[in-house]
């Protein structure tokens, strides 16, 4: 007859070896509780220590030998747990970076032969258009060239977010990000007036200059009226919000949180739906709250360990 060998339960086998110490340890002092309640060893350690002075000093090392010896025991056991951990941890953010790679070349590739493929397209088009004289199709032409001119907008776009996420986030002046964003949007004629205070600095993906980037250019494409754009920042208990409003035409009711939605709109619809993405890996929420007629105001929530400030609180005109 075979004599099987003595296991741990289920539950103990799931736990790490240093769990699995202390589960021991824990359960080690239960039983001595036990003991002490059943045997009295409260009188019997009071004993012990009035006889302390007849120990031995051999007593005495062997038994801190033995503690010491404990303490390595554990520490080697933790620390190569630890070791283990960061080694795993190591390799996957490897395979992850590898496999961001792979796929960034995949669409570079992608890409550019959609462009090529674009290109014929619009170049055949002309000649048919230049062949083809019949007013009744001209508006034909026109929607098929519109909808290749929207196709090569939305592929620029996705190459300018292709590496959302990709880059750890950092810590970032929001001012200097607007005033970025300011020397690249298409504004026009439309002022931007930037009193986000000095020094204050969000965590964020590098990639959040293009958030600040498309709320410009939405209030200038939709803004109809719109004159003015204004950032401000204020602070909402443990929070900060950052606003950016304009004095444009604002949001219908129906829409504030459609607009958020890919493919929603008149461009590529990926503008916002992208930018909340990006404000999202730190946990940042973007909304807007603005009055229609009176508008646009979009806030966004940075909580509390995402945003600090690095000088003096104020205000620069």
């Amino acid at each position: 007859m075979k004599m099987k060998k003595p296991s741990l339960p289920k539950p103990l086998k799931n736990l790490s070896s240093s769990e699995k110490d202390v589960t021991i340890i824990f359960f080690l002092v239960i039983v001595v509780f036990i003991l002490s309640t059943t045997f009295n060893f409260f009188d019997l350690l009071l004993l012990l220590i009035h006889r302390y002075d007849s120990w031995q000093l051999d007593d005495l090392i062997v038994i801190c030998i033995f503690l010491v010896f404990a303490l390595v025991v554990y520490s080697y056991r933790r620390s190569k747990e630890m070791k283990q951990e960061i080694k795993d941890k190591t390799e996957a953010e490897a395979a992850l970076l590898k496999a961001n790679k792979k796929l960034n070349l995949l669409f570079n590739i992608t890409r550019h032969d959609i462009n090529n493929q674009l290109m014929s397209i619009n170049g055949f088009l002309e000649l048919l258009h230049e062949n083809v004289t019949d007013p009744a199709l001209e508006n034909f032409f026109t929607r098929i060239t519109k909808a290749s001119s929207q196709i090569s907008t939305m592929i620029r776009f996705t190459k300018e977010y292709e590496q959302v996420g990709v880059h750890a986030p950092s810590w970032q002046d929001c001012r200097t990000l607007v005033d970025t964003a300011v020397k690249q949007a298409p504004l026009g004629q439309v002022v931007v007036n930037n009193d986000l205070p000095a020094g204050m600095e969000v965590f964020a993906d590098p990639l959040v200059v293009k958030v600040f980037y498309n709320l410009m250019e939405n209030a200038v494409r939709y803004g109809g009226k719109i004159t003015t754009i204004q950032f401000s920042a204020n602070e909402s208990g443990n929070d900060y919000i950052v606003v950016c409003e304009d004095d444009g035409d604002g949001v219908a009711v129906d829409e504030k949180e459609k607009i958020f939605g890919r493919g929603y709109g008149k461009n590529t619809g990926l503008g916002l739906a992208l930018s909340r993405e990006v404000l999202v890996i730190t946990g940042i929420t973007i909304k807007e709250t603005g009055e229609p007629g009176k508008g646009a105001r979009f806030e966004m929530l940075v909580p509390k360990g995402v945003w600090r400030m690095t000088g003096k609180w104020e205000i620069v005109p």
